[in-house]
């Protein structure tokens, strides 16, 4: 096990104990909830009737990053201020990006679902389309939401302003921007994303679908431990193995 992976695992136990509170467990936003129900943190791996009986989604003309045509997809649906999204942006993704999709082995496409008790969320989900079609430069924006959560969370001020300073940072025309943001251009497309994940068994964030597999949960990279003494796959174990089912 290489010595970055062994201190992400750490970090990822440390901060899921503060996030949950309870097992070395994983977390969700609004299990059992639609995008308009407040968030509740539970263990990963738990479904519904509903989500037992899912349909995988589509990618429809969201964001991708990666090869377009690797052998696996990633289909995250996501909420930018669910922290249990946060730490698996921050934690788990950096070494799924470095080992499957540099190599060419995995595409992730980002879908947003943003819930009605995150009072951000869906403007931040808008706030990322806006700036364009360019999938290199929607990745860089959406990069910066998630590293100054903290931030733009907190923030008091005018929402739009903080936004397309942002935006400003990427060389995007700022004017424009605003414009795209205050007139709520992409509402009607983060609702549609979301109104598909529900369609598809997604009950909380994150929610990921592994070439048509969900996983539900803000699962570690590596496999884990849960206080029972059951072990799980992580990401790096169900990719590997979707992966040989391709071949």
């Amino acid at each position: 096990m290489s010595e970055k992976k062994q201190q992400g695992g750490a970090i990822w136990m440390l901060s899921t104990f503060a996030l949950i509170g309870v097992l070395i467990g994983l977390g969700i936003s609004s299990l059992n909830g639609s995008p308009d129900e407040s968030a509740t943190p539970t263990p990963s791996g738990v479904q519904d009737s509903e989500q037992s009986a899912y349909v995988a989604p589509g990618i429809d003309d969201d964001a991708m990053l990666g090869d377009e045509n690797a052998p696996v997809t990633m289909i995250l649906f996501s909420d930018y201020q669910c922290p249990y999204c946060q730490s698996f942006e921050t934690e788990t993704m950096p070494f799924i990006i470095e080992d499957f999709v540099d190599t060419g082995l995995v595409r992730v496409v980002f879908r947003d679902y943003p819930l009605s008790s995150h009072e951000y969320a869906h403007v931040a989900a808008e706030a990322a389309e806006c700036v364009g079609d360019d999938d290199d430069l929607y990745w860089a924006y959406h990069d910066l939401l998630v590293a100054n959560a903290e931030e733009w969370e907190s923030y008091d001020g005018d929402h739009f302003d903080l936004f397309s300073q942002y935006a400003a940072n990427l060389g995007v025309d700022q004017d424009a921007y605003y414009e795209c943001l205050s007139s709520g251009s992409y509402y009607d497309e983060v609702d549609s994303d979301a109104e598909d994940g529900w369609a598809s068994g997604v009950r909380g964030t994150p929610t990921v679908f592994v070439n048509g597999e969900m996983v539900v949960g803000a699962l570690p990279y590596e496999d884990y431990v849960t206080s029972d003494g059951v072990t799980h796959e992580g990401y790096e174990s169900i990719i590997t193995r979707v992966l040989e089912a391709t071949k």
